[in-house]
C-alpha cells in the first residue's frame, strides 16, 4: 500500500461510472473514505453499499453549479472521471477554482487537455489550486516516460509515442470519449507548435516493440502532444496507435470517416448509450498494455517503454494515488499541470511499480 489515511476529504465525480465505481471501490480497499458523487441516489447508494458504506454519497447534476458546489464541500481534492469532458469538465473545474480545491481528471480528450491549460492555467496558479488533466493510463504514463528521456538526452527535440494494447475491450464512457476525440480538430506538435494533423492518416511509421510479427504505427489525437511541450523544450511530438496490419487497414477508414462528421457521431452516440458498460474483471485483468516513447536529440536516440494490465483499475490507482498526494503535500506545484510536472515523472513511473507498472530504458 502506497498511502497511509489522508486527513483532507477527497470527493469523486462520476462514482457510478464505470471508471469512477473502480475508483470508489479501489479507495475502499485502501481504507479511504471518499466523497462520491453521481446523478443518481439509488446507484450512488449500491456503488457505497460494494464499498462496505465507507463512502459519503451526495448527488450531483454538473448541469447545476450549486449541486457541484455541495459536492465540493468540506473537500480538499477533487476526482473527476465523469466524461466526455469535452462536455461535462468545465464547468467542474469553474467551481474547483472557486471553492479552492484541487483538481485531477481521467480524460483522454485532446481538445479538452488543451482547455485546461489554455482557459484556466492562469486562474489555478492565481488561486494556488492544481488541475492534473489526464491523471489515467492515458496519459501519465507517456508523460512520465518523456522525462525519463529528456534525463537521458538534455537536448530531447523530437518524441513519438506509441501505444499498443492487444485486445483492449472498453467501457461505454471510453468509446464515447473516444467519439468526441475523433470527431473533433486533432493535433500533432511539429516545428514548436500545436499543428492539424486529421487521425488515421499518416500510417507511415512502423515500430516494433519486442512484440512477435510485423506491426504498423497509426498517428492518433494523444496527449502528448498537448502534454509534453508543457515541460520539456521539445520541437516535434506524436502519439500512434501500434496493431497489425489487418486491423489498421480496418480501423483507418473509420477514423477518417468520423474526422469532423458530427451527424455520424451523433448517431453512434444514440447506439452505445444501450451498449455494455465496460469489460468484466476477467477481461480487465486479461488486457495488458505497452506505452513507449522514442526520443531523437542531434546527439543521439533512446527509448522508455512502460507496460503493465488491467489499464481502467491501473487508472483508478493512478489518480487516487495523485489525489492523495495532493490532499498531503503542500509544497506540490499549481497552476495547471501536466502529471510528470505535479508529481514528478521519475518518481510517478517508480511508485506505479508497486500496482504491477515496469519500465525500461535504453539508450545514452
Amino acid at each position: 500500500m502506497l498511502y497511509a489515511q489522508t486527513m483532507n476529504r477527497i470527493a469523486l465525480l462520476g462514482a457510478t461510472g464505470y471508471t469512477g465505481a473502480l475508483v470508489a471501490e479501489w479507495a475502499a480497499h485502501q481504507g479511504i473514505g471518499l466523497i462520491i458523487g453521481g446523478r443518481d441516489p439509488q446507484r450512488l447508494e449500491q456503488v457505497n453499499r460494494v464499498c462496505g458504506g465507507i463512502h459519503e454519497p451526495r448527488t450531483v447534476d454538473v448541469s447545476d453549479p450549486a449541486s457541484i458546489d455541495r459536492l465540493l464541500q468540506g473537500a480538499s481534492v477533487l476526482i473527476d472521471t465523469a466524461g466526455p469532458f469535452i462536455d461535462l469538465g468545465p464547468p467542474v473545474i469553474e467551481r474547483c477554482l472557486a471553492a479552492g480545491v484541487h483538481f485531477l481528471d481521467t480524460t483522454g480528450e485532446q481538445r479538452y487537455i488543451r482547455e485546461v491549460f489554455e482557459r484556466f492555467g492562469a486562474t489555478a496558479l492565481k488561486a494556488g489550486v492544481s488541475l492534473v488533466p489526464s491523471m489515467a493510463f492515458e496519459y501519465a504514463l507517456g508523460d512520465g516516460a518523456a522525462e525519463l528521456l529528456a534525463q537521458r538526452l538534455p537536448d530531447l527535440s523530437e518524441v513519438d509515442a506509441f501505444y499498443y494494447v492487444p485486445g483492449f475491450a472498453t467501457s461505454r464512457g471510453t468509446k464515447l470519449s473516444a467519439l468526441k476525440i475523433f470527431g473533433d480538430e486533432t493535433y500533432c506538435f511539429r516545428d514548436g507548435a500545436l499543428q492539424p494533423q486529421p487521425p488515421g492518416v499518416a500510417a507511415n511509421r512502423t515500430y516494433f516493440l519486442d512484440e512477435p510479427g510485423v506491426h504498423a504505427a497509426l498517428n492518433f489525437p494523444g496527449g502528448e502532444p498537448v502534454l509534453l511541450p508543457r515541460h520539456l523544450a521539445v520541437r516535434d511530438v506524436r502519439s500512434w496507435m501500434v496493431m497489425k496490419p489487418n486491423a489498421m487497414r480496418a480501423f483507418r477508414p473509420v477514423a477518417g470517416a468520423l474526422s469532423g462528421r458530427l451527424p455520424l457521431i451523433g448517431l453512434i452516440e444514440r447506439s452505445l448509450k444501450s451498449s455494455k458498460r465496460g469489460p468484466d474483471p476477467a477481461e480487465r485483468s486479461a488486457a495488458r498494455f505497452k506505452v513507449l516513447l522514442r526520443g531523437v536529440s542531434a546527439t543521439g536516440a533512446a527509448r522508455c517503454q512502460v507496460w503493465g494490465n488491467d489499464m481502467y483499475l491501473l487508472t483508478a490507482k493512478i489518480i487516487l494515488y495523485g489525489a492523495l498526494r495532493l490532499a498531503d503535500e503542500p509544497d506540490l506545484p499549481r497552476g495547471a499541470l501536466t502529471p510528470a510536472q505535479c508529481f514528478g515523472g521519475e518518481r510517478l513511473l517508480g511508485d506505479l511499480a508497486a500496482y504491477g507498472v515496469r519500465t525500461a530504458c535504453e539508450g545514452p
